[in-house]
């Protein structure tokens, strides 16, 4: 998913709208989650994907917020 801004003013920075939303969308998929289907991600793979986005950060509006897990 991609926001951009189209000339329309809202008071609040496209970047910071869209981290905002992906935070609320976690929580509703989080709060509807049947826990007994929960499972738990390898932290070596949770790590990779993480640097796999962080390879990316150059996309990113602001920078990528998560470069503190890619430290070893």
């Amino acid at each position: 998913m991609r926001l951009t801004a189209r000339g329309f003013g809202c008071g609040v920075d496209p970047g910071r709208l869209a981290e905002d939303l992906a935070t609320v969308a976690l929580g509703e998929r989080l709060r509807a989650a049947d826990p007994a289907a929960a499972f738990l991600v390898d932290r070596d793979d949770l790590r990779e994907q993480v640097r796999r986005l962080a390879d990316r950060r150059d996309s990113f509006d602001g920078g990528f917020a998560f470069a503190h897990l890619c430290a070893d």
